[in-house]
């Protein structure tokens, strides 16, 4: 049986062709042989995907830990011997656990297997183009490194989930600057506290700005100002420089606030840093406050 289309189908008149020949009453056989004709697309449609995703898994294996869906960062990066070894990845971006495993058309250093999952290293090996990383997140998080031996060849890819890679939409950035490694405020004075180089495009940008007690005299705060923008390196009180108006807040607090600062949205032709800005009023003198918080950068 020849399966009939679905214009034909479900025609509104009863005569092909024939307007005025009255509403046409579906065939129960020619609705069934369309229907299954359908489905039979769609099992062939799911059946050719299921074999697309086989295939690119054979060629760059996906373990358990990394999630299909997710757009994977990926780049060729290069291994240096070590206890413990580094991975160099230029510009990489990735945070601190990130998982991640490699591929090669050779052979990896000793202390690394072809698609097993490891994780970065926190800590003060974990640098702009090069890091470490660990057996696991516990590792990872006591700065527990693997030890790289032995010899290598070939080319190795690094494949990482922890986000869309830029210029792809929905790409962030984010610097989280904790009360354990936060810089400190001096009475008066603005301060640049945290940074996030942006590339070209157009970003989404978010602020979240706190001053702790630190050291010294107890601090009484008077008022605060915080502040975001490209290029913005002292408190603003209108916008200008692509930064925000100041945020102004007046307490007497002697322990200090968290609070966001308005979104922004920036286009950026050439890139430039997105700097939090603070300046806080207080008595008790240097090293009384630590100001902390987050800088969220998304592309759009």
């Amino acid at each position: 049986m020849t399966t009939p289309a679905g214009a034909d189908v479900w025609r509104l008149y009863n005569v092909d062709g024939v307007p005025a020949s009255g509403p046409h009453r579906p065939v129960k056989a020619d609705v069934i042989a369309w229907a299954a004709s359908l489905e039979g697309e769609v099992s062939d449609a799911m059946a050719d995907a299921a074999a697309a995703v086989l295939a690119a898994a054979a060629v760059a294996p996906i373990p358990n830990g990394l999630i299909l869906a997710a757009m994977p960062k990926t780049a060729t990066v290069t291994l240096t011997l070590g206890s413990p070894g580094t991975i160099n990845w230029t510009g990489h971006g990735l945070p601190a656990y990130t998982p991640l495993f490699l591929t090669t058309t050779g052979a990896l250093l000793t202390g690394l297997t072809a698609g097993s999952i490891v994780y970065v290293t926190a800590g003060a090996s974990l640098q702009t183009n090069s890091f470490r990383v660990s057996s696991s997140i516990a590792n990872a998080i006591a700065g527990t490194s693997i030890n790289f031996t032995g010899t290598q060849s070939g080319t190795h890819t690094a494949w990482a989930n922890y986000s869309i890679p830029y210029p792809y939409k929905g790409h962030r950035l984010t610097s989280i600057i904790s009360i354990a490694d936060n810089v400190g405020l001096v009475d008066s004075v603005d301060k640049v506290w945290n940074v996030i180089v942006l590339p070209a495009g157009n970003w989404r940008c978010l602020c979240q700005s706190g001053v702790i007690h630190n050291t010294g005299t107890t601090p009484v705060i008077s008022h605060m100002h915080s502040d975001f923008g490209i290029g913005t390196t002292s408190i603003q009180t209108s916008p200008a420089g692509g930064a925000t108006t100041a945020m102004h807040l007046t307490s007497n607090d002697p322990n200090g606030w968290i609070f966001p600062n308005m979104e922004r949205v920036f286009n950026l032709p050439s890139g430039g840093n997105l700097n939090a800005v603070m300046q806080t009023n207080f008595t008790g003198g240097a090293g009384a406050l630590l100001c902390y918080g987050t800088l969220v950068a998304e592309l759009f």
